[in-house]
């Protein structure tokens, strides 16, 4: 069910305004950032290892992998392989087939591809792989930084 109205901007943002009211702050789990590629799942495939490593090195980069999504990202890498796959074998096969009493159907293959690219996508979209869910994702934010601060850079650069 999609929330209608204006976004939320960050506690940080609403500091800044002065508009922001303890009352009203949803607090998520924070937890801890991981910092060197982890060892690829068992399960997956050969090449869903290999995409593993890549978005997690893509992920560290930004800082936004985490102990409590990394194996999101061992799904969506294996969804990303399953793509990859079945569009290879579409390549060779086509996308409709001639079945063995000469009927021509859809390919199987098509509706593997269409769901491992739903699934990418929606794993993706945690990680703000796409434009809209880009500006949704917070950036890590540090700590020690006093709000004023921000807010003085914002000035000094216009």
């Amino acid at each position: 069910m999609s929330k209608g109205g204006r976004p939320g901007l960050p506690a940080s943002q609403k500091q800044l305004q002065g508009t922001f009211r303890a009352d009203r702050v949803r607090s998520g789990i924070d937890y801890e950032l991981i910092t060197e590629i982890p060892k690829p799942e068992t399960w997956l495939t050969t090449g869903g290892k290999k995409y593993f490593r890549n978005f997690c090195a893509l992920f560290i980069h930004h800082k936004i992998l985490s102990v409590g999504n990394v194996q999101e990202v061992a799904i969506m890498s294996e969804a990303w392989d399953k793509y990859i796959e079945s569009c290879k074998k579409l390549k060779k096969e086509g996308t409709v087939i001639t079945t063995s009493k000469g009927f021509k159907m859809m390919n199987p293959l098509a509706t593997v591809r269409n769901q491992a690219l739903k699934d990418f996508r929606e794993r993706a979209a945690m990680f703000g792989m796409d434009p809209v869910s880009n500006q949704k994702i917070s950036k890590h934010v540090r700590q020690d930084d006093d709000p004023f601060d921000e807010l003085l850079r914002k000035y000094d650069q216009g």
